[in-house]
Parts: structure tokens; C-alpha cells; sequence
């Protein structure tokens, strides 16, 4: 047998395969409470045989760990949406179902696996080229931070997120311009659009976060964290369900039984790339348009992913709690926790848009660029009477994620896809992000707050010009900065003041700081184009010592000769007037450094100086950390010494003559009697 692969032009998938797909589906399958089958799929087959152009086609699967996904592919109630094979066995329907719903322990779940293994093999012709688990680097000259894992991201089932994260220029704690090439150009950087292919979710999982994740070393485990929210789930549990205030029912339905309450807790310093604050109704809302109830008429990756009898059938978010929700699903299994993990949509900018309009079997409204650039844009509109706000039209685009990355644009002829850093990030390194401050001094902390726009108007806006996109500088924000310790506890608060040009500055108290790194949060509100807005950055200041004063110097003598060695002391203080011990001194002399010594526990620093000249010294000190801080002069006399050689032979000619003065003295004749000499007798 000969194979021939060939290349098809102006075909696609959906065209070819998934529409006639779904065309051929007169009726799905129908599952029953045992989770069997209890009507079977009925299919068009004279309509599939006139309209399926191809004898075999390949495809690729994005799973995630969790190995519930047979029942999208195989099972018969979802034949022409993600069975696109139309596909029914009773066995498959069964063992699918109960791996998806009924696995409320690991037992379970591998005696469905089994059964289903099985059953592929003996009934379906595919065979499996490739398997790729986890992601490798090959080539990773001048970069570090890779991740190799599994291909798992806390957004979605697969891609680079966490290499994204974390890769960095080596020897640099952030910042470089990292360049992916992806398998394929992207058909859709939609992360509804129905064909989700992975060179597309590794674009955008970086966009767009959801509230749980898998950290990097637990893919394999199934294991999850918080990343978004915090959770909690209550198994087993039957309780009836409400229709009141804050609840959201749309199947009427009065209670779920053996089933599960998820309960998801967003944090309170989460917000959309456009400023606006993310709580739970976002998520309550982007679960109806994922369509993971079948409720929304989109066709999402996600569509029919809990659906009645045993899926999601209410949620419940406290009146007084817009961050908390609790989700009501009909069936206890190791799965709902992942299959309610979905990546956020912003409800304020798409509550204006139908779902099945945004995501349809067809294709998807390219979210990359400006509202008045989307072709056709009134036919997403929710309906033909639906107005979109101000503030819609002047984003940059609708790709308004929450992750750590924002879309900048995608150039369609180059295929370059371009995302830079989301300063808002609640998880940014921090740390990479420094300004520095001294401990005891009042510290100046600055703060530009801007917006990126695009101008929809045919003037130029704030230095906009019409039609482009560009940033302008947001002059009435209030708000305030708080430094945080490790354990998030605010040590230090200050209002932001200014504003002038976006520029606004705190004044922060570091009296009650010790040398050390902490975090600062920054903390504003304003208004833009009718919408209020949040300013959230997670940045740092690094306090050091440093010497604020220095005494002037101590002299053991302030008149000395030259050669004569003298201490010099002088007492380092910091700015709350302590002294500092472990702090470098340098000495100066007429402007000459003579040397240096290290203060003690009472901050003062000792030197001995021999002076090598005579004269007027002018003697001071400065802080080897802090230069700029010295001390004031002190003067110091210095001498000629006393020269006891010249009096020495000063003295020494005065015994001589005293000597020859005295020998002089004693021959000199006498006018009485003596021993005086007398004349030869003749």
C-alpha cells in the first residue's frame, strides 16, 4: 500500500472534517443515570458520504494530565462536536463516562482507563506516531531559567508558561528580548477559538491566567495549588440549591446529590491588563462563555465540559463577597477540579459580545486588535441594539488577559508575535525591580503611572497621534505605596503625592527598617474614559546602612613635632543618631587620604598618624559607604623638634673655652711671693 500525503490549498480543518462532522449528527447519544447509553447517536450517512472529502486525516491531541479526556473524543454524546470521527461503541460511552464523572478515587479511575485502552485498540483505526510528555531545551546559549517539565502551565494543558516565566538573560535577573518560534503560524490568538492549536496556546496562556494551577513539580501527580484563588472542595456532599440573590441556576435545579462544592477564594490584588479589578463574578462569567454547560451556544475547547446531569449546575457567590464562589457540581470525581480550571475572559468587555458569535465552529473574532479594526465587529455584537462603552474603544486591543505577559501585536506578514513584561503582575519578581534607600532616612519613592491606548478619534490625544497606539500619562490617580515584609506585614505606608506627567513620589519613613530587601506595593486609583481603574506594582527598595554623620576627629595632641605620632579618632552615627559599628573610616589630612580603620562597637574609629611634615594640619574623616558624608576639621600643629646635636656641640665649644680660658688664667704672672720663676743667678 502507498500513502500519499499531500497538501491541500484553500482547505481547512473545520471546512473539511468538523462541519460535515457536525452536519452528519442528527441526534447525539443520549447518557443515562447508570452512565450507559440510553439512546443511541442517530447519524445522516447518505449526508456524510456526499460531503467527506478525505479517507484518513491527522491530528494531534492537547491533554493534560489528567486522563479524563477519552470522553470528549469517543463518547457518543459528543459526536460532531469533539467526536468529530462520529464515533459510537456502548462500551466506549460507559467506561468514558465513568472515568469523567463517576472516578471518585484512583481505583476507579484505572479500572475505567483499562476498559477504554481496550476498547480503543479493538475498535478504532488509529495509530499513535508521536507522544511528546515534556518539553526540552537544546540550544540555551545566553539564557537560563528553562523549565524542563512537563508541557503544563497553570492557564492551560500544555505550552512553555513556566520557562516564559522564568527565563531570563544569563547573568541577569530579568529584562532581554526572548525570541519562541513556534511550530505553525497561528490561526487564532482567541483562546475560544474551537481549534486550539498549541503554537496558539503558547501565545496566549501567557495572556490569560486561571485560578489554579499545577506547580512545575507536580504535573505528573495531578497535583494542584493556588494561583489565582485559593480552594477548597467538600466531596460526597448533597445540598439543596438556590435561586435567590447571588446565586446563578440556570437549570433550575433544587439540589445536587453526592456531589462536590467547590469553593474558590480570589485574591483581593488581581486585576485585568487594563486596570480593572478581577473577582469572582469574571469567573463566573467566563464559565457561561467557555460554554462549559452548553448554556452559551459557543464552540469553545471547553464546550459540554460540565454539563448536566453530572457536571456544573449552579454557582453561588456571597453578596458581600465578590471575590468568593462556591460551585455546585452533580458528581464527586478526581476531575472537576481541573475540567472548572478555565483561563479568565474580562466580563466588562465581553458581556457586550455574544459567545456564540465570538466562538463559533467556523472560526473566532480575532481579539488582536482595536474594537473599530475587527471586520464586521457589529455582528459579535450580543444583539443589534447593543452600544459598546468609551473605554472599549480606546484599548489597544481586545486581548485583555490577567498573565504574567500583555499582547503588544502580531505582525500577519511577518508572523512576529510580540508580548512584553505585565508590570501589574501580582506574581513579578519583585526583588529585580530596586530602588535604594538608607535605613533612618525619609526615603523618596517614585511612581509613573500610565495607560496605553489607542486612539480610535482623527485628532491627536495627549500626544496620540489618530489611529495608532501609544501611552499617556494618568494625572489624577490617588492612592499610597506599602512596604511589606516576608511575611506580608505592612511595615511602612505613605500617600502617593504629585502627579504631574504620571510622576508621583511617596515619602517613606525607614526609621523602623532594618538593613534588608522588601517589597513595595503600589496602590492606586484613577479614572479613564469613564472607567475606574486600579494601579497595582510589586516592586523593591533595598535598605542599607549607611553613616548620616561623622564627629570631627579626636587628636591624642593637638600640637605635636614632626615625627611625633598622634591618634586620630573619629565616631560614626547613623541617621536616628546611633552609633555604627562595622563601618570603613577613612582619614584625610590636607586633603590627602592617610589611611583608614573599621569603627567599633561604639562607632569610633582609631588611627595613628605620623605626621611628615611642619605646619597647620587640617585633619577630617569620611564614611567609606557613603562618601558624601564627612566629618567637619579639626586642626593640628605640627612642629620642628628640638636639635640636641647643635647643643650638643654648642656646649661642648663652651667647655672647651672654658677650659683654655682657665689654663690661661693659672700662667699668668704674679706680683707676690709664689713659685713664680726667677732670674739665672750671673
Amino acid at each position: 500500500m502507498t500513502i500519499d500525503l499531500v497538501g491541500v490549498t484553500d482547505e481547512t480543518a473545520s471546512g473539511e472534517i468538523y462541519s460535515p462532522a457536525a452536519a452528519a449528527v442528527i441526534s447525539p447519544g443520549v447518557m443515562g443515570d447508570n452512565f450507559s447509553t440510553i439512546k443511541p447517536p442517530v447519524f445522516n450517512y447518505t449526508y456524510a458520504k456526499a460531503n467527506d472529502k478525505w479517507d484518513m486525516y491527522t491530528f494531534g491531541w492537547i491533554v493534560s494530565a489528567e486522563p479524563n479526556w477519552p470522553d470528549f473524543f469517543f463518547t457518543s454524546e459528543y459526536a460532531g462536536v469533539v467526536d468529530f470521527g462520529n464515533y459510537y461503541n456502548p462500551e466506549m460511552d460507559y467506561w468514558g463516562n465513568i472515568l469523567y464523572y463517576d472516578a471518585a478515587n484512583v481505583s476507579i479511575a484505572q479500572e475505567a482507563a483499562w476498559n477504554i485502552q481496550k476498547t480503543f485498540y479493538q475498535t478504532l483505526p488509529y495509530i499513535i506516531w508521536f507522544y511528546e510528555p515534556e518539553l526540552y531545551s537544546v540550544w540555551t546559549s545566553g539564557w537560563s531559567g528553562y523549565a524542563l517539565i512537563p508541557t503544563t502551565g497553570p492557564s492551560t494543558s500544555t505550552g512553555l508558561y513556566y520557562t516564559l516565566l522564568n527565563v531570563h538573560p544569563t547573568g541577569q535577573a530579568y529584562g532581554g528580548t526572548y525570541t519562541e518560534a513556534l511550530h505553525g503560524v497561528p490561526t487564532s490568538l482567541n483562546p475560544l477559538y474551537q481549534t486550539n492549536w498549541v503554537w496558539q496556546i503558547d501565545v496566549w496562556e501567557n495572556v490569560y491566567d486561571s485560578p489554579i494551577g499545577t506547580p512545575p513539580t507536580g504535573v505528573t501527580s495531578l497535583a494542584t495549588m493556588p494561583w489565582m484563588a485559593t480552594y477548597s472542595i467538600e466531596n460526597e456532599t448533597t445540598t439543596p440549591l438556590g435561586h435567590g440573590n447571588g446565586w446563578w441556576n440556570p437549570f433550575n435545579a433544587s439540589k445536587i446529590v453526592n456531589g462536590q462544592v467547590i469553593t474558590l477564594n480570589f485574591f483581593h490584588n488581581l486585576t485585568w491588563q487594563d486596570g480593572v479589578p478581577i473577582t469572582a463574578y469574571d469567573y463566573n462569567f467566563s464559565l457561561y462563555y467557555w460554554d462549559l454547560q452548553g448554556l452559551s451556544g459557543a464552540s469553545t475547547p471547553d464546550s459540554y465540559a460540565s454539563a448536566p446531569p453530572y457536571g456544573l449546575l449552579a454557582t453561588y457567590i456571597p453578596p458581600n463577597n465578590p471575590y468568593e464562589i462556591k460551585l455546585y457540581v452533580n458528581s464527586t470525581n478526581l476531575w472537576n477540579i481541573y475540567t472548572l480550571d478555565i483561563a479568565l475572559i474580562p466580563e466588562h468587555i465581553f458581556k457586550y459580545f455574544s459567545p456564540s458569535a465570538v466562538a463559533s465552529s467556523t472560526g473566532a473574532m480575532d481579539t488582536t486588535l482595536p474594537a473599530n479594526q475587527i471586520s464586521g465587529l457589529s455582528g459579535y455584537l450580543e444583539s443589534n441594539t447593543t452600544k459598546l462603552p468609551e473605554y472599549i474603544y480606546w484599548l489597544p486591543n481586545l486581548e485583555v488577559g490577567s498573565g504574567p505577559f500583555t499582547f503588544v501585536s502580531w505582525n500577519k506578514v511577518s508572523n512576529v508575535i510580540t508580548l512584553v513584561r505585565n508590570i501589574h503582575y501580582y506574581r513579578s519578581a519583585w526583588w529585580a525591580f530596586q530602588q535604594s534607600a538608607i535605613a533612618g532616612k525619609p526615603f523618596t519613592y517614585t511612581a509613573t503611572i500610565n495607560e496605553t491606548i489607542y486612539n480610535p478619534t482623527s485628532s491627536s490625544f495627549e500626544g496620540v497621534a489618530p489611529g495608532t497606539t501609544g501611552t499617556i500619562p494618568i494625572t489624577n490617580a490617588t492612592g499610597y505605596v506599602e512596604v511589606l515584609s516576608n511575611s506580608s506585614q505592612v511595615l511602612a505606608k505613605a500617600p502617593l503625592q504629585g502627579g504631574a506627567n504620571g510622576v508621583y513620589t511617596a515619602t517613606i519613613n525607614t526609621s523602623s527598617l532594618a538593613p534588608g530587601l522588601y517589597e513595595v506595593f503600589t496602590n492606586a486609583t484613577y479614572t479613564s474614559f469613564g472607567l475606574q481603574r486600579y494601579w497595582y506594582t510589586f516592586t523593591a527598595i533595598n535598605v542599607k546602612t549607611s553613616v548620616a554623620k561623622i564627629s570631627a576627629p579626636t587628636l591624642s595632641s593637638s600640637s605635636v613635632t614632626k615625627g611625633q605620632p598622634v591618634t586620630i579618632s573619629a565616631q560614626a552615627l547613623s541617621y536616628t543618631g546611633a552609633p555604627m559599628a562595622g563601618q570603613t573610616i577613612v582619614f584625610v589630612v590636607n586633603g590627602t587620604e592617610v589611611g583608614s580603620n573599621v569603627t567599633n562597637s561604639k562607632g569610633i574609629a582609631i588611627f595613628k598618624y605620623t605626621p611628615s611634615a611642619t605646619g597647620t594640619l587640617s585633619v577630617s574623616a569620611y564614611a567609606a559607604s557613603n562618601s558624601s558624608v564627612s566629618s567637619p576639621s579639626a586642626t593640628l600643629t605640627v612642629s620642628s623638634p628640638t636639635n640636641y646635636t647643635l647643643y650638643a656641640i654648642i656646649a661642648v665649644i663652651v667647655v672647651v673655652i672654658v677650659v683654655v680660658a682657665v689654663v690661661l688664667l693659672l700662667r699668668k704672672p704674679s706680683a707676690k711671693g709664689g713659685s713664680q720663676a726667677q732670674p739665672a743667678p750671673k
